[in-house]
């Protein structure tokens, strides 16, 4: 009886976790079940080219540059709630403080704040260069840091007072991509010329100092391909390839030593990276081709599903809010696996037809990815040990936990 409760609560712990609400961008915005990795809705049919989560996790920004409109969306019920208008295109926006957006427009050198209760534009900021370009939330604090030419800035939510970035960044072109590591202790960009190699540079915060550079000897004109992982360990670049010889990749990198440690070949051109919060997958935007990646970061990189979406593609927010309980207390409560302990075979038996099965390790490993024709999924080549199986099924995601003997 002991073994038996501590399987369900295992299971619904799994359940909850795989249930969220993914938002795609493009046209339309596509609502991806978080648990079966598939589009279960839309919003509008038309394009947006930008999507981001308000601070609280409440709220959906959305920018549809034809229109020069940026839609509040309510992530619980998928509803419009607001629109704000804007008088030139919006080159990057970002969620302040509660209540605050802020934004640059293109072309301009003026970032602005706005007070989403009144829809008025209540500071700004003029950045001394020739336009300000990326807008990026420093993790951690209440600060909002930008780009421009060749030189970094950042203020302070507060009273927006502009700061320029100390460090030596090489004059020779302009910055390009602009990320933080997830504590942002370490901030990540890049200085190219066009049609030259292109310099990622890492550096200190706190000291504003540059420590780390490789030397990409390809011309990245597309500020999304770069991520830093939340573990603080490895970096991403994605890269299209000269085509048709060379094909699209993913390059994976060390962040302490600043240096490529391996590539994959893509089967479609990268747009940008996103990781998932469980940390065990990447997932990659193919903007060309209307699909979603979705790659495992424990087994290099390989290709779990790719997810068809709406067209052109560019960004994806995972959000904290879930598709509901009801239906996956009906899929618990209909999941028998066994035997378990097991030697050779496991045998599944739910109401819900099941797409796909991951076994993952006690390190969070995916270590296999079974699309079974029946119920019996093989197990004889696993280690001995204690493993998660990850059931998707039509309905949602259950996980459960059993030993292989």
């Amino acid at each position: 009886m002991k073994k038996i409760v501590i399987t369900i609560a295992i299971i619904f712990i799994g359940s909850s976790l795989y249930a969220q609400k993914i938002f795609v961008d493009g046209m339309p915005i596509s609502v991806v079940n978080g648990g079966t990795n598939t589009v279960i809705s839309t919003i509008e049919s038309q394009n947006f080219d930008g999507i981001k989560l308000s601070n609280d996790g409440t709220k959906i920004f959305a920018y549809k540059e034809l229109w020069k409109e940026i839609l509040i969306i309510d992530v619980e019920t998928n509803n419009i709630i607001d629109t704000i208008t804007f008088t030139n295109n919006i080159y990057d926006f970002v969620p302040g403080e509660t209540g605050f957006l802020y934004y640059s427009e293109n072309p301009t050198t003026t970032i602005y704040k706005l007070d989403l209760s009144t829809m008025l534009i209540v500071n700004s900021v003029v950045i001394p260069q020739d336009g300000a370009a990326l807008l990026r939330r420093r993790p951690g604090t209440s600060e909002i840091w930008t780009t421009a030419d060749n030189d970094i800035f950042y203020f302070t939510l507060s009273d927006m007072t502009l700061n320029s970035v100390n460090s030596t960044i090489p004059s020779n072109g302009s910055t390009g991509t602009l990320e933080f590591n997830n504590d942002g202790s370490l901030l990540f960009f890049s200085s190219r010329v066009f049609g030259e190699p292109t310099d990622l540079l890492k550096m200190d915060v706190a000291s504003e100092t540059i420590i780390g550079t490789l030397n990409i000897p390809i011309d990245f004109g597309n500020e999304k391909y770069f991520l830093a992982s939340d573990d603080n360990s490895t970096f991403y670049v994605n890269y299209w390839g000269v085509w048709p010889e060379e094909p699209s990749k993913i390059m994976i990198g060390d962040i302490g030593t600043m240096t490529i440690t391996s590539t994959i070949d893509l089967s479609y051109k990268p747009f940008d990276m996103f990781e998932h919060p469980d940390g065990n997958e990447l997932w990659v935007v193919y903007h060309y081709d209307a699909k979603i990646g979705i790659l495992d970061r424990t087994n290099n990189l390989t290709t779990i599903e790719n997810i068809e979406v709406g067209t052109n593609p560019k960004n994806i927010v995972f959000s904290d809010a879930t598709l509901g309980t009801t239906d996956f207390n009906e899929l618990i409560a209909n999941l028998i696996v066994y035997p378990n302990p097991a030697r050779d075979q496991i045998l599944i038996e739910t109401n819900s037809q099941f797409k796909r099965v991951l076994i993952i390790d006690v390190m969070g490993r995916i270590v296999k990815i079974v699309t079974p024709s029946n119920n019996i999924i093989d197990v004889s080549d696993l280690n001995k040990g204690v493993y998660i199986l990850k059931i998707q099924t039509s309905q949602g995601a259950i996980s459960t936990m059993f030993i292989k003997e």
